[in-house]
C-alpha cells in the first residue's frame, strides 16, 4: 500500500514538474514573435546611430510588421498544436466551439465595463503615469505603427490566450468545480500580470484585474475564442486610436 502511494505521489511529482517546465518554455516564448524586432533594431542602432535608427524602422515598418506576423503564425501553430493535443488527451471542462448567445453578449459587455472601470481607477490613482509597458507601447506606435497595431491589436490577445488561459489551465486547473474555477482565473491572471508588469504597483493591479475577466470569460463559455475575442477588442480600440493619431501627426 505505501509502495502504491509513494509511486503515486512520485508520478503526481513529475507530472507537475513538467507542466511547471513546459508551462515556463510557453510563458519566455511568447517574446518569439517580437524577436524580429528586437534584432533588427539592434543591428540598425549598431550600423547607423540611434538616429537614423528611427528613421529607417519608420521607413520600413511594413517590412517589420510582415515579419513579425510569419513569426507569430510559426508561434501560434506550435501553441494551437499543444492545445488541442491536451484537449484531444483529456478535456474534462468539456472545451468546445460554443454557439453565440445573447446571454454571452450580456457577459462579454459586462466583462468590458469592468475592464472599464479598472482603467478609469487606474488613470485615477496613477496621477497620470503610465506603467513601463504602456510607455514602451506609446513610444514605439510613433516610430513602427503598423507593426505595433498588429501585434497589440491582433497578435498579442491570440497568442496570450492560448498561453494564459488555454494551455495553463489544462495543465493545471482541469476539475470543474467552484475551487478550481476561482483558483484558475486567480493564478492565471497573476502570471499574466506579471509578463506585463513586473512590480507590485497600481499597473500590476490593472493588468491582474484584465487577466482576472479573460480567464473568467474563458472557464464561464469554456471556449477560447470569447476571451480572444474580448482581448482583441480591448486592445483593439485604444491601438486604432493610436494609429490614427500617429497618421494625423
Amino acid at each position: 500500500m505505501q509502495t502504491a502511494e509513494f509511486r503515486w505521489s512520485w508520478r503526481w511529482l513529475v507530472r507537475q514538474t513538467l507542466s511547471v517546465l513546459l508551462m515556463a518554455v510557453c510563458t519566455i516564448g511568447l517574446f518569439f514573435y517580437q524577436v524580429p524586432i528586437v534584432i533588427v533594431t539592434r543591428w540598425l542602432r549598431a550600423a547607423v546611430g540611434p538616429i537614423t535608427e528611427l528613421q529607417l524602422l519608420h521607413q520600413y515598418d511594413w517590412w517589420l510588421a510582415l515579419i513579425t506576423i510569419t513569426a507569430a503564425l510559426i508561434q501560434f501553430g506550435v501553441l494551437m498544436w499543444l492545445y488541442r493535443r491536451q484537449l484531444r488527451r483529456a478535456n474534462p471542462l468539456g472545451i468546445h466551439r460554443r454557439r453565440f448567445r445573447i446571454e454571452s453578449l450580456f457577459f462579454l459587455v459586462t466583462m468590458y465595463a469592468v475592464i472599464i472601470g479598472a482603467n478609469l481607477g487606474y488613470n485615477h490613482f496613477s496621477h497620470f503615469t503610465q506603467a513601463h509597458n504602456q510607455q514602451l507601447i506609446t513610444s514605439s506606435f510613433n516610430y513602427m505603427p503598423l507593426t505595433y497595431f498588429v501585434m497589440i491589436a491582433l497578435l498579442a490577445p491570440f497568442l496570450e490566450e492560448l498561453t494564459f488561459r488555454g494551455i495553463f489551465m489544462n495543465l493545471f486547473w482541469r476539475r470543474n468545480n467552484r475551487l478550481n474555477n476561482i483558483m484558475a482565473c486567480v493564478t492565471s491572471a497573476l502570471l499574466f500580470a506579471f509578463m506585463h508588469e513586473q512590480h507590485l504597483s497600481l499597473a500590476y493591479l490593472l493588468y491582474f484585474s484584465l487577466g482576472l475577466v479573460l480567464a473568467a470569460t474563458y472557464r464561464y463559455h469554456h471556449d477560447l475564442r470569447y476571451s480572444i475575442g474580448l482581448h482583441m477588442f480591448n486592445n483593439g480600440i485604444p491601438a486604432i486610436a493610436m494609429l490614427v493619431q500617429t497618421f494625423v501627426h
